[in-house]
């Protein structure tokens, strides 16, 4: 008699232990999917967020780069730089020539890229994520600025996603 309540124990610490190590794979793999679908939609949206800023540059600047008016682009430059992810703001001529920017050292001299030298060349929207020195993942985001069928300069922001991930493992894992 005294054997089977202890066959019973172990069969019910079977069946304990089965079963939460099955939850505890089940909570894995459903941390590892949320967590992976949440990264591609911060991901998704840091990348809009990017190329907005990037075209409102452009659009916004369009007249200003006409009128040779400087201190008008300078002043959104210095406007937008406000935000952490905002690396730095780029306006170029069609030569390269920074035009405006919010380095003070870069204005009038050649824009110098060793990941992208022949940025102001574009004709299209362009979107690169890049590794910075730092290694956290930057996009380099260029415009064309257009007045009518004439190129006359590239709106650049360089933009930094790792603040977009900040705390999103640590939360997966409170979750789970």
């Amino acid at each position: 008699m005294n054997l089977l309540p202890r066959f019973q124990l172990k069969l019910k610490g079977k069946f304990f232990s089965a079963l939460s190590g099955l939850v505890i794979i089940m909570v894995t793999l459903a941390s590892i999917t949320v967590f992976f679908f949440q990264k591609q939609m911060l991901e998704k949206q840091a990348e809009d967020k990017a190329l907005r800023l990037t075209r409102s540059l452009a659009y916004i600047s369009l007249n200003a780069v006409l009128l040779d008016d400087y201190i008008t682009i300078q002043i959104l430059i210095d406007s937008m730089s406000d935000a952490d992810d905002v690396l730095s703001i780029v306006i170029l001529d069609t030569n390269g020539v920074v035009l405006a920017s919010n380095y003070v050292e870069m204005r009038g001299t050649k824009f110098i890229d060793p990941l992208s030298p022949d940025i102001y060349k574009i004709q299209r929207l362009v979107l690169h994520k890049l590794k910075s020195e730092s290694n956290k993942e930057v996009w380099n985001t260029a415009v064309p600025i257009f007045h009518l069928d004439k190129k006359i300069g590239t709106a650049i922001i360089k933009y930094s996603v790792e603040d977009a991930y900040a705390g999103l493992l640590e939360t997966v894992i409170a979750l789970g």
